[in-house]
C-alpha cells in the first residue's frame, strides 16, 4: 500500500507544493505573577469570550491559555501572526501578569482558585499540518486501484504518517525537549535532570493512546468509537495523543469526510524564543512530515515497532540532557536519509540549513534546549530561571515602540485596529486587491468586512470597529 510514493511525488512534480503545505501553531502557557506563581488575576477583561475566541483560548481555570494561529503555507507568515497574537495577549494582561516560558508548570499560589490539574499540568506547542488538496488529488490518481475514494486515500496517507511519527517521535524529543526538571510535586518521582518531562510517561500522556489501533483507519475509528461508548472519552477531541487526525467532530465523520489535518502535540515550549518555537524548528518539522509520508512502514510487524517507538521515546525523554543519546547512531542515519530526500526533492535553502544545524545538535547534546536550560539555570532553581525569562519577555513586549512589531510596517492606527480586533475575537487577514493595494479583511461570525489600509486612517480605531460590526457585543 502506498508503494513508490516518493517516485510518484517526483513524477507529478508536487514537491514544491508539499513545501507549501499548511502549517498552524498552537502555543499553550500559564499566566504567572511577579513571583512566578500561578496568577490570581482574572482572565484579561479586554479579551472576548474565550470559549468562542478564534485565537486566544483558556482552560476551565483560565490561568492556562492557548494562542492559536490560522493555517498558513508560509512559515514566516505563521510566525508573524503568532508574534502578533502573543503581543496582543501581553498587552491585554491584568496587573503584573507575565507568561511562563516552560512546559513544566509554575508553582500554584496557595490562595488562588486556579490549580494545576494532574491531567493538564504540562504545556507545549502543537503544530497542525495539512497536505494541500490539489496534491492529494494528484497523488490519488496513482492509487485508485487501492483506495475507493480520495477520502480513503487521504486518511490512509495520514495514518502512515502517524505510524511513522510514533516510531520516530524520540527524535523530536531529543532535538526539541525543553523540560529537564520541575519543582512541581507531580514530578517528584524524577530524581535527576532529563530531556523532557512532558514527553516522558510522567508528563503529557493519555493511557488511551496505547489502546487505540493504528493498524488501519477502520480499526482506529472503531477504537475511538469504543472509547466514547465506554465513557473513557467524551468526544474525539478528548483523545490526547502526541499526534492525531483532526477536522471531524466524530469518529464516523472522520471516515465519511476525512481528516483535514494532523495535529502534532510533542514539542516543548522553548524559553529561547519568546514565541515558544523557533523558525528552524518549523522548517525542520515541515520537511520531517514529508519524510514520514514517504517512509515505508513494515505493516507485518506494526504492533511491535509502534511499541518499540513508544519505549524509545520514553527512554530518550528520561536521559540526562547533557548526555549523548543511546540512539545517536540511528539519529545520524535518519539525518542522512533526510539529506538525501532534500536533494531528491530540491529542498529550499531554509530547509537544508535547518537540517544541517539540527544534525549538529544530533551529535552535540550540549546544544539541545534541555541541556542549555539545565546549564544556564546552573545552581539557580529552574523556577528562578523561568521567572527571569518571563520578566524579560514582558519588558520587551510592553516597551516596544511598535504596538505590534511583527506587522510594524503598517501604520500605528492600522495596528490599533488589528489589536482591538484580536482582543474582541474578530479574525483578521492582510490581503491585496487586484491593483496591489493593501486591504484588511475582518470576519466575525458570518460577517466579513474589507477596508483599504489607507482608509483606516480616516477613523478612530474603536469607531471603525463599531462601524464595521455595529451589533458586536463583548
Amino acid at each position: 500500500m502506498l508503494d513508490n510514493l516518493l517516485q510518484v511525488i517526483k513524477d507529478e512534480g508536487v514537491a514544491e507544493q508539499l513545501f507549501h503545505s499548511l502549517i498552524g501553531i498552537e502555543v499553550e502557557a500559564y499566566r504567572v505573577d511577579q513571583e512566578g506563581r500561578l496568577s490570581e488575576q482574572p482572565y484579561p477583561r479586554k479579551l472576548g469570550k474565550h470559549e468562542y475566541h478564534p485565537y486566544l483560548k483558556a482552560d476551565k481555570t483560565k490561568t492556562k491559555f492557548e494562542v492559536v494561529t490560522d493555517p498558513n503555507p508560509n512559515i514566516g507568515g505563521v510566525l508573524d501572526q503568532l508574534d502578533t497574537l502573543q503581543t496582543a495577549f501581553y498587552r491585554s494582561l491584568e496587573g503584573d501578569d507575565r507568561i511562563w516560558p516552560l512546559s513544566t508548570p509554575p508553582r500554584a499560589n496557595g490562595t488562588t482558585n486556579g490549580t494545576v490539574n494532574s491531567d493538564e499540568r504540562t504545556t507545549g506547542v502543537h503544530v497542525n499540518y495539512s497536505i494541500p488538496d490539489p496534491v492529494i488529488n494528484r497523488l490519488y490518481s496513482h492509487y485508485q486501484s487501492e483506495y475507493a475514494t480520495v477520502i480513503e486515500f487521504k486518511n490512509n496517507l495520514y495514518l502512515r504518517m502517524m505510524q511513522n511519527f510514533i516510531c520516530n517521535r524520540w527524535l523530536l524529543t531529543y532535538l526539541f525537549g525543553a523540560s529537564p526538571e520541575s519543582t512541581h510535586s507531580a514530578f517528584s518521582k524524577i530524581d535527576h535532570p532529563v530531556r523532557s518531562i512532558r514527553n516522558s510517561d510522567l508528563g503529557f500522556v493519555n493511557l488511551t493512546t496505547k489502546k487505540l489501533s493504528y493498524a488501519s483507519v477502520e480499526a482506529h475509528i472503531a477504537d475511538l468509537n469504543q472509547q466514547i461508548k465506554l465513557g473513557q472519552l467524551a468526544t474525539i477531541a478528548d483523545y490526547q495523543a502526541p499526534i492525531r487526525m483532526r477536522g471531524s467532530e466524530t469518529p464516523d465523520t472522520l471516515k465519511s469526510i476525512g481528516a483535514r489535518y494532523l495535529e502534532i502535540r510533542a514539542l516543548d515550549n522553548t524559553p529561547f524564543t519568546s514565541n515558544g518555537i523557533s523558525r528552524h524548528a518549523l522548517y525542520f518539522m515541515k520537511f520531517f512530515m514529508i519524510d514520514l509520508m514517504v517512509r515505508p512502514v513494515d505493516t507485518s510487524r506494526l504492533s511491535a515497532i509502534l511499541q518499540l517507538g513508544i519505549e524509545k521515546n520514553n527512554r530518550v525523554a528520561l536521559e540526562l540532557p547533557t548526555a549523548h543519546t543511546y540512539l545517536e547512531n540511528e539519529g545520524v542515519s535518519i539525518f542522512s536519509d533526510l539529506k538525501v530526500l532534500a536533494s531528491e526533492l530540491n529542498a529550499h535553502i531554509e530547509q537544508t540549513a535547518a537540517l544541517d544545524d539540527l544534525f549538529e545538535v544530533m551529535t552535540h547534546p550540549e546544544l539541545t534546549p534541555a541541556a542549555m536550560i539545565y546549564n544556564r539555570a546552573g545552581n539557580q532553581a529552574i523556577d528562578s530561571f523561568a521567572l527571569s525569562v518571563a520578566t524579560r519577555w514582558r519588558t520587551e513586549r510592553l516597551s516596544s515602540r511598535k504596538l505590534l512589531p511583527a506587522i510594524g510596517r503598517l501604520s500605528h492606527k492600522a495596528q490599533q485596529v488589528i489589536l482591538i480586533a484580536i482582543q474582541r475575537g474578530i479574525q483578521y487577514y492582510q490581503i491585496k486587491d487586484e491593483q496591489g493595494g493593501d486591504l484588511l479583511m475582518l470576519t466575525y461570525e458570518s460577517i466579513t468586512q474589507v477596508i483599504l489600509m489607507i482608509d483606516i486612517e480616516k477613523y478612530e480605531p474603536e469607531q471603525l470597529i463599531h462601524k464595521l460590526f455595529p451589533t458586536f457585543e463583548m
